[in-house]
């Protein structure tokens, strides 16, 4: 039993957000090679929520299991079931999956986006091990392999008890590694219709329970860790490409050093 969500569409167009096709200077850790922008032009791209497509042979939904979950939680697709699903992807003519982000979450955020820990990938999509087999049985089908990245913000911190500290997060475990507090008044709102472009870069993104901390990618200490992070990610896994998320909110000059300091990189936006 699976969910079949099929979010992208021939040559996906990216509103608000940039593709970064990759010429490192390395070859990847399947001894894949990193596609161009041209390459990206033409690949038709199948984008998947990992936890809502496709459970692995023997596993079991478990949607019902998370009544905490204001959001909806976790219901149990795994890297393994998509794995099984790419000769059902590569039928319908896609040569491209983008997966949504690998990282461990902070508690409910089954769709990737809230992270928690950098250095781990999270458990309930899989393991390191199984998302190395999923990339290179992608590869060896000649399908390419995109990630959603996040650099503006960690997850929500609403389900600790004090929500006050950022301890639970990792490597950003202090206060001067984001702009302001928890606290909603100790906080700009990043989404506030009359914000300027500071307020937009500095101001946290959601509301209520689920507002995410920004992160300050003007800190020497931040900046330092996404980008190994992110370089990191892109040499063990063989990725092809990322998909950058919430570009409008983060600060433009991070984006031109990790374009420079990471890789060789080439803007391409669709």
């Amino acid at each position: 039993y699976f969910w079949r969500i099929l979010w992208g569409l021939a040559q996906v167009k990216f509103e608000w957000a940039l593709l970064w096709t990759m010429r490192l200077s390395v070859v990847g850790f399947f001894g894949a090679v990193a596609l161009n922008a041209a390459q990206w032009k033409r690949r038709t791209i199948y984008q998947l929520l990992t936890d809502r497509f496709a459970l692995a042979a023997g596993d079991r939904e478990t949607c019902a299991d998370n009544p905490e979950c204001t959001f909806g939680g976790f219901c149990g697709g795994t890297f393994r079931g998509i794995e099984d699903q790419l000769d059902y992807i590569q039928g319908m003519g896609f040569d491209a999956i983008w997966l949504s982000p690998v990282v461990q979450n902070t508690p409910c955020g089954y769709h990737g986006y809230w992270m928690q820990n950098l250095s781990a990938i999270e458990h309930h999509f899989g393991t390191a091990q199984d998302l190395e087999r999923l990339s290179k049985a992608a590869h060896d089908r000649g399908i390419a392999l995109m990630i959603d990245a996040i650099f503006n913000h960690m997850g929500p911190t609403f389900h600790y008890e004090h929500n006050l500290t950022y301890d639970m997060f990792f490597p950003f475990n202090d206060p001067a590694y984001f702009h302001g507090m928890p606290q909603y008044w100790e906080h700009l709102d990043g989404q506030d219709g009359e914000m300027d472009q500071h307020q937009r870069e500095v101001g946290w993104l959601g509301s209520g329970e689920s507002q995410l901390p920004d992160l300050a990618q003007e800190n020497p200490f931040v900046e330092s860790k996404l980008f190994e992070w992110i370089h990191d990610t892109v040499v063990r896994y063989g990725v092809d490409g990322l998909r950058l998320d919430a570009v409008p909110y983060v600060n433009k000059t991070f984006f031109q050093r990790l374009k420079t300091e990471v890789g060789y990189f080439a803007w391409s936006c669709l």
